[in-house]
């Protein structure tokens, strides 16, 4: 996950604000829903990001370890432009 336009880090920066359901993430990020049904479970696997059910409803949220990951993608980003922390 390497550049700045990869579907997975669109995910992992949507998901910085907050859990959401899987056609928020879908249509925020701009990526068919089949494809993020497809990359949902990639991310899971590297311990980026779960799924949570509350009732009916499932959500998508940070782990952690994803947490990090959007931190190091931010200070990336920021470097690239030029912008110091």
């Amino acid at each position: 996950m390497d550049r700045l336009l990869e579907p997975e880090i669109q995910i992992l920066l949507n998901l910085s604000k907050g859990k959401k359901k899987r056609i928020e993430i879908a249509k925020e990020c701009n990526i068919p829903y089949t494809t993020l049904i497809y990359l949902i479970p990639k991310l899971e696997a590297e311990g980026l990001v779960k799924e949570a059910r509350e009732g009916k409803k499932i959500y998508v949220e940070l782990t952690e370890k994803g947490k990090e990951k959007v931190n190091e993608i931010r200070s990336r980003l920021l470097k690239e432009l030029g912008v110091s922390q």
